[in-house]
Formats: C-alpha cells, structure tokens, sequence
C-alpha cells in the first residue's frame, strides 16, 4: 500500500512538472512571436523588410549575456500588471499601413523599431559632492503609494546600460527580480562581470577585491551579525552593559539553551508575558512560535 502511494505521488510530481515545462515554452513561444514582426503580404507597398538596426543588434549581444536556464529572460518580462479580471494573453493583430513619407506608421512601426529600452531613474543625493543613486519607484501592481520624486533624474537614454546577477546559490524571489527590471537592468552571468548589482551569497575577500567602484552586492562582509538572532542580541546585550539606556531598543531576549535558568526566572516573574521563539538561523518567518509563561516545565 505505501509503495503504491509513493508511486502515485512521484506521477503527480512528473506531471505538475511537466505542465509547468509546457507552460513555460508556450510563454517564450508567443513571447517571441510577439517580438517579431509580421510580414507583410505580396504586393504591399511594406512588403520589403527593415533592415535589423543598431538597438536590435545591441540587443541580441545582450541575450547572449543572460543566464541560461533562468525563467523568464529579460526579454519575455512583462511588468507586473495589478490584478483584476483574466485577459487575453494573445497579442493584438498588427496593421501595417504607410504615411504620406512612405513610412511605417501604426503598431508594426513599433515593432520594426524592437522592444522599448528600459528607463532608469537616478536620485540626487543630498550631500554635495556625492554621485547620486539609482532609484527604484513602486510599480502599480503593488498599489503603494509612490515615493516623493523631487529629487529624481532621468538618465540619458544614449547612455551605457546597467546589469544585475542573480546566482543560482540562494533561492530565486520574483519581487527581487521584477524590481531590478523596473529599475532598468538587465541580466547577465556573474562570471561576464559586466553586473552592477550582484545577488548572491556572501561575498569572499578575494571576490571583494576585484570588485569596481560602481559594483554592489546585496551582503556585505559581518552582515550575517545581524541577521542571526542570537548574534545581534549579543551585541546588542554587549552595548547595553557598556552604555546603558542608550541601548536599549529591544526587549530582553535570551539565547537558549545557555541563558535557559534566567529564562525560567523571568517567566515566573511575568505569569502573563507572552515569548516569541525565534530560530537562529532561519528566513521568512519559518519556525518562530509564541510561547506563553504558563507551560510547564516539560513544555518548555
């Protein structure tokens, strides 16, 4: 009976794969196909193809820079739309019609012309002499209420664009992805080196050295100190005996099992506190449980 169940259990993974494969490949497909521009028919005054221009081939030097095997590429992204009734996902039909110059006008003008390049938007800084940073703006799927622009820049469309990595050494978030795409990058390897943004792990000391002034990286050497609960209360802990009220900005915190018996004490002495345990070394919230001050012994 159990090997039956494993069974059915392994098919379904295979199948739940294999649709999202699917589902996949049929994305890029018309992804592509939206990308392309349609022919035209025979004995069109439009029937002679535009020759590939300088941002098409700019643009295909770049897709040989993406990471392979990372879904979905910079140019099938779509930006994130708000949510509301289910849409056709197809693409309008495109008409190709000439003006009075002879020129392609309409829809099929802006696909002979290739995808939009991708804004980027600077922020002054307030400090005189500091070069200013890149700003990423709320988009309108997340309905938030946009940040205060008074001091933001275009960059020049003409000039060099910006690149971000993102490894395959942690897990793959869609909010980070989608937000370095709405702040005008684009993707490439880790190992091109060609990135201004690289999402990873921490970095080693020699991967710090060879890093350019215009690189960042979203970990910084001792980072971890204050991402592990245990560390930042020592630290935390360590400030306080030496400076006193300054420091106290968190309640009291415990790291067991060590600190176990002043624990024990301090829940008697507070029968209606409630704690929050927290692991040291876990994310997203996983593993954190709220214990009360009267369980038992046993419980505890």
């Amino acid at each position: 009976m159990l090997s039956r169940r494993r069974r059915v259990v392994h098919l379904r993974r295979v199948m739940l794969a294999a649709g999202l494969h699917w589902m996949k490949l049929r994305k890029r497909r018309r992804c592509a196909a939206a990308a392309r521009p349609n022919s035209a028919r025979p004995g069109d005054s439009s029937s002679s193809r535009t020759p590939a221009s300088a941002a098409d081939i700019s643009l295909e030097d770049d897709v040989d820079d993406v990471m392979e095997g990372a879904p979905p590429s910079d140019d099938e992204f779509e930006p994130p739309q708000p949510r509301g009734p289910v849409r056709s996902r197809r693409p309008p039909p495109r008409i190709a019609r000439a003006g009075s110059d002879g020129k392609l006008v309409g829809q099929e003008a802006e696909v002979s012309a290739g995808p939009r390049p991708r804004k980027i938007i600077l922020l002054r800084s307030v400090f005189e002499g500091r070069p200013p940073v890149v700003l990423f703006t709320y988009t309108q799927a997340c309905c938030a209420e946009q940040r205060p622009m008074d001091r933001s820049v275009p960059a020049d469309e003409d000039g060099p664009r910006m690149f971000y990595s993102h490894t395959d050494a942690i897990h793959q978030y869609n909010a980070v992805i989608n937000i370095l795409r709405h702040g005008g990058l684009y993707r490439v390897r880790a190992e091109t080196n060609r990135w201004t943004v690289l999402w990873s792990l921490h970095p080693t000391p020699d991967q710090l050295r060879k890093f350019s002034p215009v690189q960042r990286a979203n970990h910084y050497p001792g980072s971890f100190h204050l991402g592990r609960k245990d560390l930042i209360w020592r630290a935390i802990a360590k400030m306080q005996q030496q400076f006193g009220k300054e420091y106290q900005i968190t309640p009291q915190g415990y790291i067991l099992p060590k600190a176990f018996m002043a624990w024990d004490a301090a829940r008697l002495r507070q029968p209606d506190a409630l704690w929050i345990w927290k692991p040291c070394s876990q994310s997203c919230g996983r593993g954190i449980m709220v214990l009360s001050s009267e369980m038992s012994k046993e419980q505890s």
